[in-house]
């Protein structure tokens, strides 16, 4: 979400193509996951192996289930100016994340008309769906039409490792800290200034670390003041936490 945020507006034009190509990867990844489970089966040495492969087998084709998910979120919001927290960054988000489902939906349901739905799809299972019910009606028209490629489509996950390595806020989690100290062991040979020895004897150097969106603002706007829009976990007010979940 990070990425469409520039300059206090969010694209959605952009969000919305991006979002179609990524459920595309993801069904395309299936696809790879069913090759390489058939691989498994035909080198498997023994039925036990081959019987719980098979299953795995069936269940990747008759569903071929997909989590597709954000991660930036808080970032995102910093980014347009809007505190985590606030009335308008929850109203902001329930836009974003209505693009984000009806974008993915339309997506796998464009997919099945290429490659055909998964096969257990079955309207009448998901009519009293309260998730499906919500889905704008032209949608939920075409896809009983037509079906849709994947059983699931959606899962925001925590995205920890992922978010250090894009250097982003991590799911749809707040910044835990704008700013704070990190701590590294020198070795035995590094000639280098400590700044105290733990009761082991060991030298430590301490840092000032800022998040990196953070760092870009300061850096940006040639400045040493962090707006009260770059909200730290520990400040947020639970229930509206609570609301952008169940946004």
């Amino acid at each position: 979400s990070n990425k469409f945020s520039t300059e206090a507006s969010f694209d959605f034009d952009a969000f919305e193509v991006a979002t179609k190509a990524a459920m595309r990867m993801c069904d395309d990844l299936v696809e790879l996951e069913i090759e390489k489970i058939n691989g498994i089966i035909s080198s498997c040495d023994t039925e036990d192996e081959k019987i719980l492969w098979r299953k795995l087998l069936v269940a990747a084709e008759n569903g071929r289930r997909t989590g597709l998910g954000t991660h930036g979120l808080a970032d995102c919001m910093a980014n347009l100016c809007l505190k985590y927290d606030e009335d308008d960054a929850i109203v902001m988000m329930s836009k974003i994340y209505t693009s984000f489902r009806n974008s993915a939906y339309t997506e796998s349901i464009k997919l099945a008309k290429e490659r055909g739905a998964f096969p257990v799809y079955d309207k009448n299972v998901e009519s009293e769906n309260l998730f499906i019910g919500r889905l704008p009606e032209s949608i939920r028209a075409e896809m009983e039409k037509y079906g849709r490629r994947n059983i699931s489509i959606l899962t925001n996950a925590p995205t920890g490792s992922v978010s250090i390595m894009s250097q982003t806020s991590s799911g749809i989690e707040p910044t835990f800290k704008n700013v704070y100290i990190r701590r590294r062991k020198l070795n035995h040979n590094e000639n280098i200034e400590h700044d105290f020895i733990d009761d082991l004897g060991d030298k430590w150097v301490e840092y000032k670390t800022y998040s990196h969106n953070v760092r870009n603002y300061l850096k940006n706007f040639n400045t040493e003041d962090i707006p009260s829009y770059f909200v730290e976990a520990d400040s947020i007010d639970w229930v509206k936490r609570v609301k952008v979940q169940s946004v």
